[in-house]
Formats: C-alpha cells, structure tokens, sequence
C-alpha cells in the first residue's frame, strides 16, 4: 500500500471538487462530509451522507490551529462547493479541503451552490457556471407541455447548455443526423448529466457491488470479496472490477489499492469511455495518437469529451449506414452497454430512451434540440 499520507512519493497530486452534506463534526475540528465529483455516486441509497468520509479543513498559516488559538475552522455549511485534494495520493480516503468555491446564490438567498439540504449535485447548472444540479425553471416551463417523464424533463432543465452544444456541434461535424445527436444527448445526460467526468467507484454496500459487476459476482466467495473490496476503497474496486481486461493490467493480488490500470483506466466522458485499449483506439482515432492512453484525464475536457463520445460508437461496430435507421436511438444506448438498475426505478436504458423522447419532442416543436 502506497503511504502518501507521511511521505512524498506519489508524484501525482490527486485533487477534487466537493459538495459539503455533513458539518456535524463530533471531534469538533472543522471537518466535513463531503461528496466528491467523480469518486461518489449521486444515488444517496448507494451512498448514503453518513457513509461519506471526513474532510479535513486546511487552515492558513496565521492559525495556530491547536489549543484553540488562532482563527476557528469553522466556515462552509451543506451545499458548499469546495476544493481540495487527497493527503493519502491514489488511494482516496483521506481528503482534505482549501477553500470554498464561489457560486450564483438561490432565489431563496440560502447561497452557496447548494440549498443547504445536503444534496451534492454532479453537473453544471443550466448556466454553464456551476451550480450542481438545480433545475432551471424557465427551461422547465418551456417543457411543460411536452409529453415526456418527470425525470427527463428536469435532467434537460439542469443541463449545461454549453456542453450540450458541444456535443450537437460534434455530431453535426462528423455528418450525424438530428436522431442521431439526440441519443448522444440522451446517453450524456443520463451518463454524467452533460458533464463529462470520472467515474465514482467507491461503494459502501457490497451487495450493490456484487450486483453491478460480473467480476465480483462470479468470485467463487463473492460476498467475503464485495466486502474486501468496500474496505479497501475506490482504487481497489476499480482495479478489480476492470483490471485485466481489453488491455488494462491484470491486478494482482485483486484487493489491492496500488493505481493499477482498472482505476488509470476507469470511466470518462460524456459516455464513461472505460478500458485502456478503448482509449488508446479512441484517442488514435480522433487523431490524439497515444496521448489519451498517457493522459486519461483529457476525456474529461469538453472538446475531447465530445470527440470521444462520436468515435466510441465507430470503434464499437457502428456503420455510417445506419446513423438514418429509426432505431438509432436504441442501438446508441444499446452500445454504450450497462443496464442497471441504480435502485428503485427505470433502468439507464430505460432513462435514456425517455430522454431520448424529450429531445427529439422538443425538436419536433421548436425546430431544435435544445
């Protein structure tokens, strides 16, 4: 195990963005629960608040901060957006926090990126200025008489329009027809809610890890190793769950948190590109040759993001022919793979046709996609 914490030996810096659920700090120092962008699901039944670990505030050095001298460490509340990094390098489980990030106040004046309910959104405001998840209602008005879910309503009302241009933008560069852009929309939106990021791979429940992935599933102790792998954290998790497959280093032993190829190579983008022989196809593909494979965090940037989201499905079988098939739609979302149900309620594919729905409704209304 790397031991970050008391030396210097990871040469990457591991930093993060992340919203405060939790200021209840029984030790009394400051600390705060944070749910962090790209390492923690959004789904509160998988990761519930308490599970969430503790963030250490970093205080400035004109604070003694012992024996109760100098400035208190008291400061951001729930919702606060604030940036920090990782004391323990790869291995994730020892943030701590700088500062808070600035962020357009509610109409209700609760301020902050939050509502001060706690609620950690992962996609930019409408805006394209951050501010989570919040739903804006003039976007929601101008969809209340679309014949479409709740759901895919509001993930359209919170979208950042920015990206979602982005991604049109691409899609009509590479010759894809309005249909065909609409699933793209559709599987960003349900994917990563328009905000091309890392995926989150630490779970607190092993029977939802067990369920989700056929490697921890078909382990011939498969409980006993849901549960080591919840214990050792997100490194380890996606180390097993992908390594040693489509050309990402086997990990050995599995439960481990070195940063092996199943966590350098884990979910990005717009449509979670995952797999180091995807990103190295991928990134050739889009003319970037090997840099997606030396540099995994560029399928985060929106303009790679959206390169990488048209491509995906090319490497995957795609024919140009059937970009103008009706059901174009469905063979999108049938390639980005995944079906699981997240907990109650529709399935991502299921998700992603009803907002497949809104877009091309909206379309058909107003003569555009958004």
């Amino acid at each position: 195990m790397a031991d970050n914490f008391f030396s210097n030996n990871d040469s990457n810096f591991y930093w993060f963005f992340g919203c405060v659920e939790d200021r209840g700090d029984p030790m009394r120092i400051g600390r705060v629960r944070l749910r962090i962008l790209g390492y923690h699901t959004d789904d509160k039944e998988q990761l519930p608040t308490d599970d969430l670990p503790w963030a250490m505030p970093i205080m400035p050095a004109n604070s003694a901060s012992t024996s109760g001298i100098g400035w208190s460490p008291t400061g951001p509340v729930e919702g606060t957006w604030v940036w920090g990094f990782f004391m323990d390098g790869a291995e994730g489980q020892q943030p701590a926090f700088v500062g808070t990030i600035n962020a357009v106040p509610e109409s209700n004046g609760s301020g902050g990126g939050g509502d001060g309910s706690g609620n950690s959104p992962t996609s930019g405001g409408s805006d394209g200025k951050g501010g989570g998840s919040a739903v804006d209602p003039a976007e929601l008005e101008k969809l209340k008489n679309c014949n479409c879910t709740t759901l895919a309503k509001s993930q359209m009302a919170k979208g950042n329009k920015a990206n979602m241009q982005a991604i049109i933008k691409a899609g009509q560069d590479a010759g894809w027809p309005t249909k065909a852009i609409a699933g793209l929309l559709a599987i960003a939106g349900i994917e990563c809610g328009f905000v091309p990021q890392s995926e989150g791979t630490r779970y607190t429940k092993p029977d939802v890890l067990k369920k989700s992935f056929s490697a921890v599933s078909k382990n011939k102790n498969p409980d006993a190793y849901a549960r080591a792998l919840v214990a050792a954290g997100s490194v380890a998790t996606a180390n097993a769950i992908y390594g040693g497959r489509y050309g990402n280093q086997p990990c050995i032993p599995e439960v481990t948190t070195a940063p092996l190829d199943g966590y350098k190579y884990r979910g990005r983008g717009f449509n979670q590109l995952t797999f180091k022989d995807n990103y190295r196809t991928v990134g050739r593909a889009i003319g970037m040759g090997d840099q997606l494979v030396a540099n995994p965090d560029l399928v985060n940037t929106v303009p790679v993001a959206a390169k990488v989201l048209i491509q995906f499905y090319y490497s995957a079988g795609l024919k140009k022919s059937q970009l103008n098939e009706d059901g174009i739609a469905a063979r999108l979302i049938r390639l980005t793979g995944n079906d699981m149900r997240g907990g109650k309620g529709p399935t991502s594919h299921e998700q992603k046709q009803a907002l497949y729905k809104c877009f091309m409704e909206n379309f058909e209304k107003n003569g555009k996609l958004i």
